[in-house]
């Protein structure tokens, strides 16, 4: 029996308010993450045993293929919006085009992970150019099994280069719900709801509202159509039983690019497996302190060069979406999220397991296409290129190649506890930094560090506001700022030296922050600052608390990247999941610096060792 995808759709599925996918848990999202009526297709039935076994097994298959190619189309024709590109569900990161005329101020390329987006808008306006792919990603196959390039009822043109541009990037922090969510947003959620690193309870899909829908043909195959839950069903809590804190689906085995965010941030690509907040890096080694860092002023829990740890932010960023209540009959009430949520839903509904969403799935639990209306009563068409497994290049601030994390070798060891040394035999360096900070600001940087007399002299501003300039020049006591007196640029360095008027503020580092903790610029300056002490550091301490992460280039220069945990705090973050990394070339010399900070995306601070000119005190106000 084939099976129309028009027709009830909108009356089947209705996905509204895909919120907090990447932070929120798995028992939080079954609130509302999709809203749906049964089926109302007159072939409809329930579930048998295995089709609940195969469906209960979807997500897990999807995680452990882990890369597929994606062709999506969000909206109505005429104001449509295309997709096309790769997810890799192990590394909990998407890389996509965005077109069509729906598609406005997302239109380009965009890179996610649960709780951030890194987009870069469209150099060109026309919709339906030529693919920049040169790989796989620009060659995705229509699971309709027409050729590459043939014109179909949601085709998309334009693919992302499998080598993504290295600038251009904006970052900010991944929202799906509430009443101004995007479409893009709302699928990107979606998405990666679909895999889990385990099997979703068959026993609850098979009592649930889920139906076997009909036949059809997807990805060369004859397909299952069937109706299920948007989320893993999560069994009903006992009064003896604590509430799940299992994460959510796409991010449960998922670490951002290396690092585990601070409390209250999601995570981008990286390695396995999400962590809890990490704690500050240990005083007296690399890796001083820090709650993640923003754009405000902290008591507790503000960095000092070499000095005492930051605290941990509060929140754990977890939150429920709404769901619609018109779709399901329920009473409106309002949700966590702020948004209108039905009355309790009963346990066996698909509402309470997140809502519907329509999958094509094959004798083998592997999914080739589904259907949902996402925030906005916006229809999605998905199909996925189960043939296309190519890897995906995330960009610096998602991270940037994988990560294998393993204990340092005493030789690595050694280099490490040389690199302050080296670092002031060396007495500075140009720096250029990029650093992406919430709520949304993404600053550039320029400037220099002179290791010796432990300052750090630089101009700031963000990519957004051309216009505005500040300039930092920080010692061991605090930052002296002021607005640059003409414009800088990225390119050009703050004016050596600084102005000498009366124009520049002097916080103390204990007076700086907010109620989370330090702010990510103080964070990074701070702790270059530390990195050029000249002591030498403990070589036993480091080969128990030092990860080496990967081997990479800086330009032509090659380095090992590591992270430093805190002595006396083994599992508060774990291996491959640091909030701060180091790049040290073959001679100890520290050449980038990367951050985690508050949108979960990294920030990076690049040193080109050499001479620098001095930097005298500024006046005070």
């Amino acid at each position: 029996m084939r099976f129309s995808p028009t027709g009830d759709r909108r009356r089947i599925v209705a996905l509204v308010a895909l919120g907090c996918v990447a932070v929120g848990s798995a028992a939080g999202l079954a609130t509302g993450l999709v809203s749906c009526a049964p089926a109302a297709s007159p072939q409809a039935r329930p579930l048998s045993t295995a089709e609940a076994q195969r469906l209960a097994t979807m997500r897990m298959t999807n995680f452990q293929q882990a890369r597929v190619g994606v062709r999506a189309t969000i909206g109505d024709p005429g104001a449509e919006v295309r997709l096309i590109g790769r997810v890799d569900w192990s590394r909990a990161l998407a890389y996509l085009s965005v077109s069509g005329p729906g598609a406005g101020e997302r239109r380009g390329l965009l890179q996610a992970a649960p709780g951030v987006l890194a987009t870069r808008p469209a150099d060109t306006a026309p919709d339906d150019v030529t693919p920049t792919g040169t790989g796989a990603v620009g060659t995705v196959r229509p699971a309709d099994g027409s050729a590459p390039g043939t014109p179909t009822g949601n085709a998309v043109s334009t693919a992302p280069p499998d080598v993504p541009p290295a600038d251009g990037w904006r970052i900010e922090r991944f929202t799906a719900s509430g009443p101004d969510t995007g479409p893009v947003e709302s699928f990107l959620a979606l998405l990666f709801a679909i895999a889990h690193d385990r099997a979703d309870a068959a026993d609850l899909i098979e009592r649930s509202e889920s139906r076997w829908l009909g036949r059809d043909r997807a990805g060369g195959a004859t397909v299952d159509v069937l109706l299920g839950p948007a989320v893993p069903p999560q069994p009903k809590p006992t009064g003896a039983d604590v509430p799940s804190t299992a994460a959510a689906p796409g991010t449960g085995t998922a670490a951002p690019a290396g690092t585990a965010p601070p409390a209250g941030t999601a995570a981008p690509s990286g390695t396995a497996r999400s962590a809890p907040p990490p704690a500050a890096a240990p005083s007296g080694t690399p890796g001083t302190s820090a709650g993640p860092s923003g754009t405000a002023a902290p008591r507790a829990g503000t960095p000092t060069p070499g000095g005492s740890p930051g605290g941990a932010p509060a929140g754990d960023g977890s939150a429920s979406a709404g769901v619609d209540a018109s779709r399901t009959g329920g009473a409106a009430t309002t949700g966590p999220a702020g948004g209108p949520t039905s009355a309790r839903p009963a346990e066996t509904s698909l509402a309470a397991m997140g809502g519907a969403v329509r999958y094509w799935l094959d004798g083998d639990a592997r999914l080739h296409r589904f259907e949902a209306l996402l925030a906005g009563n916006r229809p999605v068409n998905a199909h996925l290129d189960r043939a296309d497994d190519a890897g995906i290049t995330a960009i610096d601030a998602l991270g940037g190649r994988p990560v294998e994390p393993r204990a340092v070798t005493a030789e690595e060891a050694d280099l490490l506890s040389r690199m302050r040394q080296r670092n002031r035999a060396l007495g500075g360096g140009k720096v250029t930094f990029a650093l992406p900070t919430a709520p949304t600001a993404n600053l550039r940087g320029t400037g220099l560090v002179d290791w010796r007399n432990t300052v750090a002299y630089v101009a700031v501003g963000d990519l957004d506001k051309p216009g505005e300039t500040a300039l930092i020049r920080a010692d061991r006591t605090g930052p002296a700022i002021r607005v640059a007196p003409q414009r800088v640029t990225a390119d050009r360095q703050p004016p050596v030296p600084p102005p000498t008027d009366r124009g520049w503020t002097h916080v103390d580092w204990r007076q700086r922050g907010d109620a989370q903790g330090a702010l990510d610029v103080d964070v990074l300056l701070t702790e270059l600052l530390a990195l050029g002490t000249g002591a030498r550091d403990d070589v036993a301490a480091l080969r128990r608390s030092a990860i080496r992460l990967r081997t990479d280039r800086i330009d032509d220069t090659a380095v090992t990247v590591f992270e430093i945990g805190r002595p006396g705090q083994a599992g508060a973050a774990r291996p491959g999941q640091g909030r701060l990394r180091y790049w040290v070339d073959s001679s100890g010399a520290l050449r980038r610096l990367e951050l985690r900070t508050r949108t979960g995306a990294f920030a990076q601070l690049d040193v080109d060792p050499g001479r620098v000119a001095y930097v005298r005190q500024v006046p005070r106000a």
